[in-house]
């Protein structure tokens, strides 16, 4: 039993381990897509000025500059509220994120993993969508790994109304099933798991999303 029982804190304490190396990892990832965040910003901004350009670009580009400088300083990283937000002002013809979002964000405000959703929601944007404009969802999930992205809900959701509903979202107008979805942890902490439910609108090739917070409910949970 003795053997037993250390076997299984060993095993227990190899998983730990890989789940470290894979968060400080995903740090990385984040910190290196927040210096790209910021030389973009910052080219924009000095393009402006090189063209004497007085519109209303330049404030806007200094204000989305200003929040990346924000969201590099802050030792907790943005909220996923503010992730949403700063990537909707970066990409405005890329991406659109319903109020649905924007609320559904608010109720997980202590989400550990901010920095790895930032990620995530930004190759979302930059690498899914261009490849799934162009040859579809098989070739665009390979953004993403199988623990991070699923391209569809289960049979016992998408044929159970009552549940399917919590994943329908009303798009100018029309409703819109968001089976898509980005994927963090599996408890239903706030702290260390999210869902992020979008779709992709073809005509104005746009990200869609409708849902960044709880695991939404399932069958018998």
């Amino acid at each position: 039993m003795v053997y037993e029982e250390l076997s299984s804190l060993n095993t227990q304490l190899e998983q730990s381990q890989q789940e470290k190396e894979s968060l400080e990892f995903s740090l990385l990832e984040s910190e290196e897509l927040i210096h790209e965040l910021e030389k973009k910003a910052k080219t924009s901004a000095y393009l402006h000025s090189q063209r004497g350009d007085t519109s209303e670009a330049l404030p806007a580009d200094d204000a989305i500059f200003t929040e990346l400088i924000g969201v590099a300083t802050d030792p907790k990283g943005p909220t996923p509220e503010e992730c949403l937000v700063l990537l909707a002002k970066l990409y405005p013809q890329r991406l659109v994120v319903l109020p649905t979002a924007l609320e559904s964000a608010r109720g997980v405000s202590t989400f550990s993993q901010s920095r790895r959703l930032l990620d995530m929601l930004n190759r979302l944007v930059t690498e899914y969508l261009p490849k799934f404009i162009k040859s579809g969802d098989t070739a665009a999930r390979t953004t993403f790994t199988n623990n991070e992205f699923a391209a569809r809900e289960s049979d016992k959701v998408v044929n159970n109304k009552q549940f399917l509903a919590y994943r329908i979202f009303a798009v100018e107008g029309m409703q819109v099933e968001m089976l898509k979805h980005l994927k963090v942890g599996v408890a239903d902490d706030p702290k260390s798991t999210i869902r992020v439910h979008f779709e992709i609108d073809q005509t104005s090739k746009r990200v869609i999303i409708g849902h960044c917070g709880l695991h939404l409910p399932l069958p018998g949970r």
